[in-house]
């Protein structure tokens, strides 16, 4: 199949062999090795001439390099690699394997291969030939190979793609905001110690994740509850707990509703294994498991025996068949009083890597060839709908296991990771390659989850680059000899660095700033499955300076990131493309193209803003980034437009709270022209950064009416500052001039 704005497929056969060329104006971008001898297409048969796998051949030009193929950690380009498809559990130290592979391969010559399949496959870019990529897939008489071609820029082929695998469902605003988990909270007391220190310190967050909640042996029970035991086939209520004072969670469901007060979103740790014990008595678990295993809700083995995993994470625990709609019923209805009762907002759905053996049975016909990958999509796409069924404010997964079309069930993170710079860059390029595979909702452990904590500098480096990631939140794994929580208070206690809480604080409440225009970039890329965090070469794939730059993006449309990466630095080297940018922070202009080293203290990443874009913003009463505007979702302080025009601009702002306004700038000869039209529900500001800002503010019929500090601001009035205007109108449709 071929989906090409800008190229043909032509076909014809030389000499009883079939030979595809992919052709654009510019002429010949990619076709089949028919004509040198290698045949477009090989099959791997066996002695019955049952087929098993095929291969297609494919001549490409030596230069070409290639991105893509689902998160990945230790390249973000594969020429001279082979990259396979198949879902694994590497703990640290990923290289090449993966949580979420994706078939899917952007070449930078203007064509892209997507091979549709939930089978084995590989991509071997240029390891034999320099002008040879082959790709290999596994076949079966139940699942159909489909290989796509696609051509076009590289950014519209990653929409092109989504439209085949599926859009990325929008996930909640709430999501946005910052997050704060650690698999050391195993109380209500210390969850909400925890809580109570972020409130302390005046640290903004939206999200708390609690892991060590359950009782280890059901997973849907809390710790230390108290109950009598049902058969397996029967479900619990809340009230049929008693939770005992002297107990870890002594009011489970009173602790969820003071976090929602607080304004915290809360997500429970799942994993879908039905644990074995060893022997070892827990009344509920057994009497789950007997209904499990007499009513065959467990995967099983070809003989039709109950699958147990056979190695590693939960050994010989059986696993969920989602596929199996009895069973799912089951499983959820032991869960449903989390979300219905107690109001929980989403689940943390770890693993789903558990699929090891090509003969495995499902109920639906499925075997383990496909279930190796398919697995987490159903695993975690089963939570996903049932939390959409009682969130009231939208609920979500976060999820580090996926295959092709995982984006439909957000949100994603990078699996566990070392405390160490090195391991910040791995996931710098995880975080590129999953936005360019259609996976857009992705984050990471700010400065890593494994071993001891991160050194103060790596920790405020990594929640710097965080703050412009489509997910800011930070974990940490289990207790040590010491706390390895990666709390800024921990992280500046067991330092002695107290900065580090005032430079997080700084990061969490920029996060905040930024959320009207995180959200609303989100909403777009639920539409068109354009990536939140965008590799350079896919905004500027003309630019080759761009092709394989990992060391700065683009966060949405109109701001360019460049964390430092490297530690005992503190300056960067940034390449601007073509046109002026402006400094987030500051008012240094530069103009682009250019390779520029920019001061980068420990109190400051390097972020800029294109030209000719409107970043909306929630600012407190100074209209300062980086001001505290607390963590509420569903009002803003101070709704604000920085407007950055050269030329000219049209842009449409859209939320979730009734505002959507289309705004057009138009700068000719030092008069700037300002429009705006649509729904807007409240104040808003309108802050022109510019070196040549205007002096006068009015609309076509009447002058507005300067203030001369920024707390007289109302509507219908503007301030001017050395470099800035701040204009506020209550309107939702007017036009503005502003004249030197």
């Amino acid at each position: 199949a071929v989906a090409a704005q800008r190229a043909r497929l032509e076909a014809e056969v030389r000499e009883g062999k079939l030979a595809l060329t992919l052709r654009s104006a510019e002429g010949e971008l990619l076709k089949g090795f028919a004509a040198e001898g290698k045949p477009l297409i090989e099959a791997l048969t066996d002695g019955s001439g049952t087929l098993h796998k095929l291969r297609l051949n494919w001549q490409t030009k030596p230069e070409h390099r290639w991105f893509g193929m689902g998160e990945r950690f230790a390249h973000y380009e594969y020429s001279g690699h082979e990259v396979d498809q198949y879902v694994y559990n590497q703990y640290r130290d990923q290289g090449l394997k993966t949580y979420m592979p994706v078939p899917f391969a952007i070449s930078s010559g203007g064509y892209a291969i997507f091979v549709d399949t939930p089978l084995y496959s590989t991509f071997r870019f240029h390891t034999r030939l320099s002008d040879l990529v082959e790709v290999e897939a596994d076949v079966s008489s139940t699942q159909q190979l489909t290989v796509y071609l696609l051509a076009d820029e590289p950014l519209t082929m990653v929409g092109q793609f989504t439209a085949l695998s599926g859009k990325p469902n929008l996930p909640p605003k709430w999501s946005f905001g910052p997050w704060m988990s650690s698999n050391n909270w195993d109380s209500q007391e210390e969850v909400m110690k925890q809580a109570e220190l972020t409130a302390k310190y005046q640290i903004p967050s939206t999200v708390l994740v609690i892991e060590q909640w359950s009782d280890e042996a059901t997973f849907y029970i809390f710790n230390d509850a108290q109950y009598e035991v049902k058969e397996g086939g029967q479900s619990f209520r809340y009230e049929e707990f008693q939770f005992p004072e002297w107990g870890r969670w002594p009011n489970p469901k009173a602790m969820v509703e003071d976090l929602h007060e607080q304004g915290l979103k809360v997500l429970l740790w799942q994993i879908p294994i039905h644990k074995h014990m060893y022997g070892v008595a827990h009344g509920q678990r057994d009497q789950d498991e007997k209904t499990l295993l007499e009513r065959g809700y467990c995967v099983k083995t070809a003989e039709g025996m109950p699958y147990t995993l056979p190695y590693n994470w939960f050994k010989d625990s059986h696993i969920m068949d989602f596929t199996n709609p009895d069973a799912l019923k089951w499983w959820f209805d032991k869960r449903r009083y989390l979300a219905e009762e107690m109001g929980v907002d989403g689940f943390k759905t770890d693993g789903g890597e558990f699929v090891f053996g090509h003969h495995l049975q499902f109920h639906d016909g499925s075997t383990g060839r496909e279930m190796r990958n398919l697995y987490p999509n159903l695993y975690v796409g089963s939570y996903y709908d049932f939390i959409q069924t009682y969130a009231k404010d939208g609920g979500i997964t976060f999820s580090r296991a996926g295959y092709t079309g995982a984006q439909r069930y957000p949100l994603h993170w990078a699996g566990d990771e070392r405390s160490t710079f090195e391991a910040f860059r791995s996931s710098m390029i995880a975080g590129l390659s999953s936005s360019m595979s259609g996976i857009p909702f992705w984050g990471w452990d700010l400065g890593g989850f494994h071993g001891d904590i991160p050194t103060a500098e790596l920790f405020v480096r990594s929640a710097q680059m965080a703050a412009f990631c489509p997910v800011m939140q930070y974990h940490a794994e289990t207790k040590g000899e010491f706390n390895q929580d990666r709390t800024p208070w921990n992280i500046a206690e067991r330092t002695g660095q107290m900065i580090v809480i005032d430079l997080y604080k700084k990061y969490a409440d920029v996060r905040m700033n930024l959320l009207p225009y995180i959200y609303d970039q989100a909403i777009r890329t639920s539409r068109t499955g354009l990536p939140m965090m965008r590799a350079m070469s896919l905004q500027y794939p003309a630019d080759p300076r761009c092709t394989e730059m990992i060391s700065e993006y683009m966060f949405g449309d109109s701001l360019l990131v460049a964390p430092v990466m490297d530690e005992g630095h503190f300056s960067k080297e940034i390449y601007f493309p073509e046109g002026l940018w402006l400094s987030l922070f500051d008012q240094e202009e530069v103009q682009g193209p250019c390779l520029l080293k920019v001061a980068a203290p420990l109190d400051r990443i390097p972020v800029y803003q294109k030209q000719d874009s409107v970043i909306a913003l929630n600012l407190a009463e100074n209209y300062s980034l980086g001001d505290h505007v607390g963590n509420r979702v569903d009002r803003y302080e101070q709704l604000c437009f920085r407007v950055y025009v050269a030329t000219e601009l049209e842009t449409v702002f859209e939320d979730d709270l009734g505002n959507v306004l289309t705004i057009s700038v138009t700068k000719v000869k030092g008069q700037t022209q300002l429009q705006w039209s649509g729904n807007s529900c409240q104040l808003i500001t309108f802050i022109l950064t510019q070196r040549d800002v205007g002096s006068v503010v009015s609309t076509y019929e009447t002058m507005l009416s300067p203030v001369q500090q920024m707390a007289q601001l109302q509507d219908g009035h503007y301030f001017i500052s050395p470099a800035e205007v701040f204009i506020a109108v209550r309107d939702s449709a007017g036009s503005l001039v502003i004249d030197r």
